[in-house]
This record gives structure tokens, C-alpha cells and sequence, in this order.
């Protein structure tokens, strides 16, 4: 399975997977792309995901290729490019509370 690491949006700090978890997603076979700049808010950098085993991929690239994309905020934009595609999807979405 292909799976994508989307960097958030606006002032959102954590992210779909850190590095330890892209190894054990590449030790089990799967491929993990990740958007150049998804962990840096986390304290997770690019080189990291890379010595995990992920690959960098453009966000286009990464919702034209992974069966799987992770990103923890949904919004509009991500939603418009999600609908494109006509294989399913799937998004860790975490609802925000109303303040």
C-alpha cells in the first residue's frame, strides 16, 4: 500500500506519522511518501522520514499516488483535490471542538 504524509495547514503542529512510524509502515512493505516540510511543526524533519524509509513527494504527487493519505486537519482545498480521484480514500481526520 501506498500511504501519504500531508503537511497541515495554518497553525496545526502535530502530523499523520513521525519517522518511527514511516519505518515500521516501510519494514512490513508498504511505501510512505511525505510531503517535504509535513513533520518540521513536530520537530520531525525531511532527512529523518527519509532514513525511515520514506520518500519526498509534492502534495499533487501524493494525492495522485497514495491510497492512503494522513493529514490531521481537514479543510476545503484538501477535500477538492480528495474528491478527484475516483479510488477510495481515506483521512485521519480529527474533528476540532467549537470554542
Amino acid at each position: 500500500m501506498t500511504i501519504g504524509v500531508l503537511k497541515e495547514t495554518g497553525a496545526e503542529t502535530r502530523v499523520s506519522l513521525l519517522p518511527e512510524h514511516v519505518a515500521q509502515l516501510t519494514k512490513k512493505g508498504h511505501t510512505v511518501l511525505v510531503e517535504p516540510g509535513a513533520g518540521t511543526k513536530a520537530f520531525a524533519w525531511d532527512a529523518q522520514y527519509e532514513s525511515a524509509g520514506g520518500a519526498l513527494a509534492t502534495g499533487a504527487e501524493i494525492f495522485a499516488r497514495a491510497e492512503l493519505d494522513g493529514f490531521r486537519r481537514f479543510n476545503l482545498d484538501a477535500f477538492a483535490r480528495f474528491r478527484i480521484h475516483a479510488h477510495a480514500r481515506f483521512a485521519i481526520h480529527h474533528a476540532e471542538r467549537a470554542e
